[in-house]
């Protein structure tokens, strides 16, 4: 029987998160993660120290750092419980499987 959709989208989100937490353990992903939330901390100092003074656009540019920044550290920091989820997910839809054969039959 070829893999459902659903089964599909669940074992790559699996493999992605796998991925991600496999950077997030390694030496060179310990590096990015102690660089991004430096970054963090630049951009945060830049929007308190000058909102009143700085001009708009760096204002904006300041805060879409920040943005990928948290997105890019968000994603690196939660993969291993997305990952947990996802095999969840994959198990749920494993269960379900034998059920939908019966059905179909």
């Amino acid at each position: 029987m070829p893999d459902s959709e659903e089964k599909k989208l669940a074992k790559s989100s699996v493999k992605l998160y796998a991925s991600l937490e496999a950077v997030a353990n390694s030496e060179g992903g310990q590096f990015l993660i102690k660089g991004w939330k430096q970054d963090i901390v630049a951009s945060m100092d830049t929007l308190c120290s000058k909102y009143l003074t700085a001009p708009e656009f760096e204002l904006r540019a300041a805060c879409a750092r920040l943005s990928e920044r948290l997105a890019s550290l968000r994603a690196i920091q939660h993969a291993g419980r997305n990952k947990k989820f996802a095999l969840k997910e994959l198990e749920e839809i494993l269960k379900q499987e034998p059920e939908r054969e019966f059905i179909n039959q």
